[in-house]
């Protein structure tokens, strides 16, 4: 017997993660928007792809058991209203929504969770308050209201870059937080948010520490934590330069991580769906802030737990999309520990070689776990990439398992030496870069 998922956003990349998925039925999995729909321009038009996923689920003659996105905006917006549509298990589009908005978010979360999150203001564009009004000393960021990749992020460190950040948002921002005011029309809006409903941007207190995400579901309101992923930035900017699973966190720390999700999943009434949660942790004082919770698992991190638990996180969201418990054996996978490797380049430019398959096969020769996910081919201007950071161009992901940190960075390593382009591109060997430092 098989069953029948729709994904929003199928890519051929992760097409292969959820075949491997073992269950019983089996699933099958189909477009119902494919990656080059949500992914290939700047431009959102989310009423007409509303209707195309609802005219293929009409034109589809089997059963449909359940719909699933595990990329950000829109495809993780627009899935509960297409399950509401079709009566289809899903977290409300009320809680999605409300998580999805980083500034109704915070203001949810200010309610319920005050001692863990950082200061913030909400900013208008096209009215913004002076610098010294937001209260908030530097650096501080200010980011889109909903967005993803760090896009339109911005540090702010004086009043020129305050400036420079608002020029770039009037242009820029409504590209995408108008399609999402357009989605979140279909959820209530509480009356206290309701003044802010076009506020298209939030400044938030920079904080210190160690970046993590921890993942979980919810299923029949009971929340379940399953992982948690350090994230290792940039020593000297902002950009993401890898994810390696099992965490370093100290166990006390992971405790209260999981403490602190539980509450705040459960206020905001959210259920039957994936989630989770990036932190902060500053091992200097223990200090723990919540960055931002995201309403879906991260396909970032599924080869991570594929590695490691032996199944992936996109196995949680096919079985809660089909209205099951998760099933999930910790520690049944192959390795101990895994890592995502993301390749930047600080410089515009072309991509006018990559490796052979010749090369890429001598090199899977001797790290056979190896995957790589490429996001360039030559030709390729990097400048004119979609939905890169406003700090660098991100050229491929590079994926692996080892027995520890160490195996996996010496993997890495042999990865860069061995994976030539023809620019010159700054590869940072990761020696060089932030650490996830705990003791």
């Amino acid at each position: 017997m098989t069953t029948n998922i729709f994904v929003m956003g199928l890519d051929e990349f992760n097409h292969k993660i959820l075949k491997r998925i073992d269950g019983s039925p089996q699933a099958l999995f189909h477009p119902l928007l494919h990656y080059d729909e949500i992914r290939s321009s700047d431009q959102y038009p989310v009423e007409e792809l509303i209707q195309t996923c609802k005219r293929r689920l009409d034109r589809f003659h089997e059963p449909v058991e359940g719909i699933i996105g595990y990329f950000d905006f829109p495809s993780t917006d627009m899935v509960p209203i297409i399950c509401e549509a079709y009566d289809l298990p899903s977290a409300s589009v009320e809680s999605v929504m409300k998580i999805a908005n980083k500034l109704w978010a915070r203001m949810e979360q200010k309610k319920a969770i005050p001692e863990y999150i950082p200061k913030f203001a909400g900013i208008n564009p096209e009215n913004p308050p002076e610098i010294d009004e937001i209260s908030l000393s530097f650096p501080f960021w200010i980011k889109p209201v909903r967005s993803f990749k760090s896009y339109l992020a911005f540090k702010i460190t004086n009043q020129a870059t305050y400036d420079a950040a608002l020029v770039s948002m009037k242009t820029h921002v409504e590209k995408m937080t108008a399609p999402f005011r357009s989605l979140m029309a279909y959820a209530p809006v509480s009356d206290d948010f309701r003044p802010y409903l076009f506020y298209s941007c939030i400044a938030e207190q920079t904080v210190k520490g160690c970046q993590c995400t921890l993942e979980g579901y919810v299923y029949k309101k009971e929340v379940s934590c399953y992982g948690i992923v350090d994230s290792i930035r940039d020593r000297d900017m902002s950009p993401l330069m890898a994810y390696e699973y099992p965490s370093c966190l100290p166990p006390g720390i992971r405790e209260k991580m999981v403490s602190v999700a539980t509450r705040i999943i459960t206020y905001m009434g959210y259920d039957n769906a994936t989630f989770n949660i990036e932190f902060f942790y500053n091992p200097e004082t223990d200090a723990i802030h919540l960055l931002e919770i995201n309403p879906r698992c991260s396909q970032s991190h599924a080869h991570l737990f594929e590695k490691v638990d032996g199944a992936s996180n996109l196995s949680h969201m096919v079985q809660l999309a089909r209205g099951e418990q998760p099933v999930f054996h910790k520690g049944s996978g192959p390795f101990t520990a895994a890592g995502k490797y993301m390749v930047r380049s600080y410089e515009d430019g072309v991509i006018t070689r990559m490796p052979t398959k010749g090369e890429i096969n001598e090199l899977k020769a001797a790290i056979p776990d190896m995957e790589i996910k490429w996001h360039v081919r030559p030709g390729t201007r990097l400048s004119q990439l979609h939905n890169q950071d406003s700090y660098t161009y991100e050229i491929m992901d590079i994926y692996l398992g080892g027995k520890d940190r160490q195996d996996l960075r010496d993997k890495y390593a042999q990865c860069l030496d061995q994976l030539a382009f023809s620019m010159d591109i700054c590869f940072r060997p990761l020696a060089a870069q932030g650490e996830a430092r705990y003791d």
